[in-house]
């Protein structure tokens, strides 16, 4: 019988080049950039499985936050999931994720978040869908002409700061958005070689109030360059008008723009026209609630009394298993284990209704909640909030 694989950090300089090979390979990436990028994220952050020196699967940490309620909830975003070919449908992808949760259980934060290459997989590990990620396309010539307001600047190096700030105030109240990390801010600025990062700071009376950053590429055989938006943000109207303008003014070079937004974004609504903004892709990340009771006290609440018991069932963590109850008071929560509760959810349930993903009668028509319906109103306005959503890629 074969001995079991270990899980941990790699062991050595050779599991991480054996590491970063693999994804390399599993994704069709450039080699040399992936070990840059892992590089960056630090050994720390990476688990294997092995077997007698064998490297069998393995996967990346990104610790960081996403926003709920308002408030910033510690997640570990997990991405670079991989196993080498001939080891696929072999189990050892359920044995890592497994080993991975009951980790982080144990001494990480309370929820962990992915983007699926395969759902299926994921689902029958707890995690379930809870938000997407948009990314549009519009012609440049296609944008409305906006009025002429604040000014703008190129950006430099002393400005990232007031950046990460403007990126918080713009988005810590969008539910999904990540409270990124300083690993997922060098990825933002990382691009391909050819490419360079651009970008321009929003000026208001009191200080910057927006700012653009992208890359331009042109197209093969023509004049035209098409803009891709790395990342955007603004916090007053008139900074959402100036980035418009910075859009619309590129139309005399620039054909296409590709960026990430919301599925309700004020900017959608000035780039819309006559339907001229395409969604060219639409992914869907989900979600894992790993800790039950430090993941509902950690998140934000609306500024209600309510109070709801539901009992949840975890195949992978039992501690989680059992009746919960919240109460909020004043949008402020206090969670407990319950006597009993007629309302019952898998942790796919809980994952879905915690980000706002799925209400009560939805998660009931998906065969997620079951029992009875004395609580959904409760539980509806408890965890109501804007549609979930991420800009950014793991």
């Amino acid at each position: 019988m074969p001995a079991p694989a270990r899980y941990g950090p790699p062991d050595g300089n050779a599991d991480f080049r054996g590491y970063s090979q693999l994804v390399a390979a599993t994704f069709g990436a450039d080699p040399d950039a992936i070990a840059g990028w892992l590089a960056d994220l630090g050994t720390a952050n990476i688990r294997v499985l092995r077997n007698n020196g064998d490297l069998q699967a393995g996967l990346s940490i990104y610790t960081m936050g996403q926003y709920f309620g308002g408030r910033s909830v510690p997640i570990w975003g997990l991405a670079g999931v991989v196993l080498p070919p001939q080891r696929r449908a072999s189990g050892l992808g359920r044995e890592l994720l497994t080993a991975c949760l009951r980790e982080q259980h144990k001494s990480g934060p309370p929820l962990a978040s992915l983007f699926p290459a395969s759902t299926h997989v994921y689902r029958a590990l707890g995690y379930e869908q809870a938000g997407c990620r948009l990314t549009a396309r519009v012609r440049a010539l296609d944008i409305p002409a906006p009025a002429a307001g604040l000014s703008s600047r190129a950006v430099s190096a002393g400005d990232w700061p007031e950046i990460r700030r403007l990126y918080a105030q713009a988005r810590a109240h969008d539910t999904g958005c990540l409270d990124r990390s300083q690993a997922i801010w060098e990825r933002l600025r990382r691009v391909p070689p050819q490419g360079m990062l651009q970008g321009l700071l929003i000026e208001g009376a009191q200080g910057p109030e927006g700012y653009l950053l992208f890359t331009l590429a042109r197209r093969d055989g023509t004049l035209r360059l098409d803009m891709t938006v790395r990342d955007w943000a603004f916090v007053s109207p008139r900074a959402r008008d100036a980035l418009l303008r910075l859009l619309w003014v590129q139309r005399s070079v620039v054909g296409e723009i590709t960026l990430q937004l919301g599925p309700n974004d004020p900017l959608l609504q000035g780039l819309c026209h006559d339907n001229n903004a395409q969604m060219v892709e639409h992914l869907v990340w989900m979600l894992r609630v790993v800790q039950v009771p430090q993941a509902l006290a950690a998140r934000g609440w609306p500024a209600i009394d309510a109070e709801a018991s539901f009992t949840v069932t975890d195949d992978q963590l039992k501690e989680n298993t059992g009746p919960w109850r919240v109460r909020l008071r004043g949008g402020k929560a206090s969670v407990a284990k319950a006597r009993a509760a007629s309302v019952r959810m898998h942790t796919c349930g809980l994952a879905a209704l915690y980000s706002g993903f799925m209400a009560p009668p939805a998660l009931r028509r998906a065969g997620l909640l079951q029992g009875s319906d004395r609580h959904d109103a409760a539980l509806a306005a408890m965890f109501a909030g804007p549609a979930p959503y991420l800009l950014d890629f793991f």
